[in-house]
């Protein structure tokens, strides 16, 4: 029976109890197409994961066991942005950008408060944690700009040192 994570602000893993096949998830009741270890949350409910384990044997059909399913309520409040950058204030590490909305091709740039661009990132989707390296940058105060497709969104970043 596998037990599940909240590894995001947008995303809940499933942690299987040994070898598994693959996971069938569920919100309210209604089968998801996800059938992976980590989802992303999409909207707020009951999310609901089982384990499927298919075991071949020679010269018979296959044996599917399943476990029960495991259970957790995730709430998105209504005014959630529908991205999170964290942590900050960063000490100048890796830093995790999450965006609730599914987009591909996105151009992240780090701009200074001058207008400079200091760094940028080609981000493939967001059906994922993504992280940037924000390693080789002063303390002070930026502006990381994500765009994509009919998408456009500014998140304050502040850099400070130890």
């Amino acid at each position: 029976m596998p037990t599940i994570t909240r590894t995001g602000v947008y995303f809940i893993q499933a942690n299987p109890m040994g070898i598994i096949s693959k996971f069938e998830w569920q919100l309210n009741a209604s089968r998801l197409l996800d059938t992976v270890a980590q989802i992303k949350i999409r909207q707020s409910g009951l999310y609901q994961v089982r384990a499927i384990r298919n075991y071949e044997i020679p010269d018979a059909k296959t044996i599917q066991c399943v476990s029960p399913f495991q259970k957790t309520s995730i709430g998105i409040p209504m005014e959630d942005p529908g991205i999170r950058v964290y942590p900050n204030p960063n000490k100048g590490q890796q830093i995790k950008v999450e965006i609730q909305e599914d987009l591909s091709d996105i151009l992240a740039e780090l701009y200074s408060l001058q207008g400079k661009k200091v760094k940028a990132w080609n981000l493939k989707n967001t059906l994922s944690i993504n992280q940037l390296e924000l390693s080789d940058l002063i303390s002070g105060v930026y502006i990381l700009t994500l765009a994509a497709k009919n998408y456009v969104r500014q998140q304050r970043i502040f850099i400070v040192s130890d």
